[in-house]
């Protein structure tokens, strides 16, 4: 027995099974030698050993009908019983003389015992030899049940060990997690704050550059101050959409028709879309209901999501947006849908987090699908995504009707 404390010294679960096939070949005499291992009320196989065939390490185990060669007539019989089977020649004597694999294979002696730690059945060990008859002797079966025994334990511990380093490994990731929304709470406060500080000067300097915008007449002065009006409201959008991500959640009231709104929407980006070659197509149904949401949010909502359509479709050799609404039970579906390049799902993981963007440095503040999604979900409703790569993408908006 100096095979039993190698086997309780194996924490890794693969090795043990291999190590368990090994030493039980070298002490039983078998040929083949097979561990099936419960999962599910199901065997699988968990390691299989050969006489002069190199060793495979499987890190899965696999289904028993993959393997060739194991009586299953006897391997459902252990499993029903929990009884051991010993033949020293399954041709000639035994319950399994008939079953296809003993004359196919011209099994001879066969071993096959159940595993049971705690009264619990948790596998067996399958052992045979084709050329000689009588080989599993009385002591070399005590010596294998021995083994055995030993083996369920060592088992058992190692899937323990297993289960713990998972285990740790989830805490980790769950650590790292909350870690992380730590510092995003701590950010949004800060951002909150410089947002609400930055946004009463900043419309300060806005009505201060119209002013002498107005005034001026010089061409250049003119055009510089138009392009300086541009950029400062850039900023104040920015601002807009921080303000908007940071608020407390309130409940929102009044309607809006979704026809108007999206006529309105279309209207103000009619020339943004125009430069960029895009066809727009739309499908809305006659006489909507309104739904629960204000027109200032809708159209923010809108302007969100089409801008990002837009963005995606640069480099598209024909690039379109096909809009189309529906309505179901007591919702309203919305869908956008772009022949883009689409989003990997690493991405789609990701996209509606705070400050997340795969724009480039200056295109993108990472908080347009966060306020988006904010604004949805606070009146109720939901947004999906559904893209692949190389097939556009499409996202689905409900609203509660009103």
């Amino acid at each position: 027995m100096k095979s039993a404390p190698a086997l309780s010294a194996e924490i890794d679960l693969t090795q043990l099974m291999q190590k368990i096939m090994a030493v039980v070949l070298e002490s039983s005499a078998a040929q083949h030698g097979y561990l099936l291992i419960k999962q599910n009320d199901e065997l699988l196989v968990a390691a299989e050993q050969h006489v002069g065939k190199k060793r495979t390490i499987h890190k899965h185990y696999y289904s028993l009908n993959k393997v060739r060669g194991i009586c299953h007539a006897i391997v459902n019989y252990v499993q029903r019983t929990h009884e051991k089977v010993v033949l020293s020649d399954a041709a000639s004597e035994g319950d399994f003389q008939s079953a296809p694999e003993v004359a196919a294979f011209g099994l001879h002696s066969v071993l096959c015992l159940p595993v049971i730690k705690q009264s619990e059945f948790i596998g067996l060990l399958y052992l045979e030899n084709r050329l000689s008859k009588g080989v599993f002797t009385p002591e070399k079966i005590s010596m294998t049940e021995l083994l055995t025994a030993q083996a369920a334990i060592s088992l058992e511990n190692a899937r323990l060990l297993e289960q713990t380093r998972q285990a740790y490994k989830q805490l980790q990731e769950n650590q790292d997690h909350m870690l992380q929304m730590e510092k995003l709470s701590a950010l949004g406060t800060l951002v909150g704050g410089v947002a609400h500080e930055i946004n009463s000067p900043l419309i300060g300097v806005m009505n201060f550059v119209e002013f002498v915008s107005d005034r001026t007449e010089d061409p250049k002065s003119k055009h510089v101050l138009g392009q300086a009006l541009q950029q400062i409201q850039r900023i104040k959008n920015i601002v807009s959409s921080m303000l908007v991500f940071m608020h407390q959640k309130t409940a929102q009231t009044g309607s809006c028709s979704l026809e108007e709104v999206l006529d309105q929407t279309l209207l103000l980006l009619a020339g943004e879309l125009r430069k960029h070659s895009i066809q727009l197509h739309t499908e809305i149904p006659a006489n909507l209901p309104n739904f629960a949401c204000t027109a200032e949010s809708m159209q923010q909502i809108l302007i969100n999501l089409l801008i990002n359509a837009r963005d995606a479709l640069s480099g598209i050799a024909q690039p379109a947006i096909e809009i189309s609404v529906s309505s179901a039970e007591k919702m309203l579906e919305l869908s956008i849908k772009d022949n883009g390049p689409g989003i990997p799902e690493a991405v789609q993981s990701r996209m509606f987090d705070p400050f997340f963007t795969t724009k480039p440095p200056g295109q993108g503040t990472g908080l347009g699908l966060s306020v988006t999604r904010r604004l949805l979900q606070d009146i109720g409703g939901s947004i999906v995504v559904e893209s692949r790569v190389g097939e556009g993408c499409r996202l689905r908006l409900r609203f509660p009707r009103f």
